[in-house]
């Protein structure tokens, strides 16, 4: 995968073995294995040799791919679909299954636009927007992901709440307003919990952990050098905040009911944060 440095299209360069020189080599959509569902060509390139002495094959990136959400992408060459190439993270069903849809997508949860805070947007694209950007830019990446991830975009697809019946442990993003980058982070949410409407923002623009505290949250920020407390208005209020005891490092957080810890993970420092008077 390639990225264009001016419009941030991401073009896809497969590069094959020498015996691949001269060979058709192609995106695909099928869907289904009936007569009406049979491969239809997206893009198609010669593999020509590059100045590396390498077969390559280049695809841009598509415009917007209108298509039902089981819809299936391939890559071929000469008809036959590869399962799996050395470059990528997952499998490259799945890959292209989100490349093909990524900029329709982008502009539907306003990726390119984090200053625009979606207000006139559905509540279920302004919930799942930093997932889905996470997703786009690959923080959640490995076969592990694969399903996951497919599965949250065709419900989002279908109109469906994907966050509404999650329960238990499960992963969630929180949307930066500062780059429109998707802040990863683990829910525990047991079977039987009410859940507060969304959206709720929290007093800073990058988070990097986050602890729950009654009805407020700590938080260390990404971008400056602060941990903060927020409530849990739809405003983002900050209530409490401090320097970061062990500056960038700072990577973890926690309250325990009565205090508040702060971890460096990479050096295992902890600390206890007090208030001073």
């Amino acid at each position: 995968m390639t990225v264009d440095p001016e419009t941030g299209n991401k073009d896809i360069l497969l590069v094959a073995g020498r015996e691949y020189e001269g060979r058709t080599a192609a995106v695909v959509a099928s869907k289904g294995d009936t007569p009406e569902g049979r491969a239809k060509v997206i893009a198609e390139n010669r593999l020509t040799v590059d100045a590396s002495g390498r077969p390559c094959a280049r695809f841009r990136q598509p415009e917007d791919m209108a298509s039902e959400p089981d819809t299936r992408i391939e890559l071929a060459i000469d008809g036959k679909p590869i399962t799996r190439a050395s470059s990528c993270s997952g499998s490259t069903a799945s890959l292209l299954w989100l490349w093909s849809r990524e900029r329709a997508i982008a502009r539907t949860y306003g990726l390119g636009a984090p200053w625009d805070a979606m207000k006139e947007a559905p509540a279920v694209v302004r919930q799942h927007r930093g997932m889905v950007a996470a997703a786009c830019q690959g923080f959640l990446c490995g076969p592990e992901w694969d399903a996951e991830i497919r599965d949250m975009l065709t419900a989002l697809e279908k109109g469906e709440d994907w966050l509404a019946t999650r329960r238990n442990e499960y992963w969630c993003a929180y949307f930066s307003p500062a780059d429109g980058s998707g802040q990863p982070f683990v829910v525990s949410l047991p079977e039987g919990s009410s859940v507060v409407p969304y959206p709720r923002l929290l007093g800073g623009c990058s988070v990097v952990d986050m602890a729950g505290a009654g009805n407020t949250v700590w938080h260390i920020d990404g971008f400056s050098p602060m941990i903060a407390r927020s409530g849990m208005d739809a405003h983002g209020q900050l209530l409490d905040w401090g320097d970061k005891p062990f500056g960038e490092d700072t990577t973890g957080i926690a309250w325990d009911g009565r205090s508040l810890w702060v971890l460096d993970n990479g050096k295992k420092r902890i600390c206890e944060i007090e208030k001073a008077n």
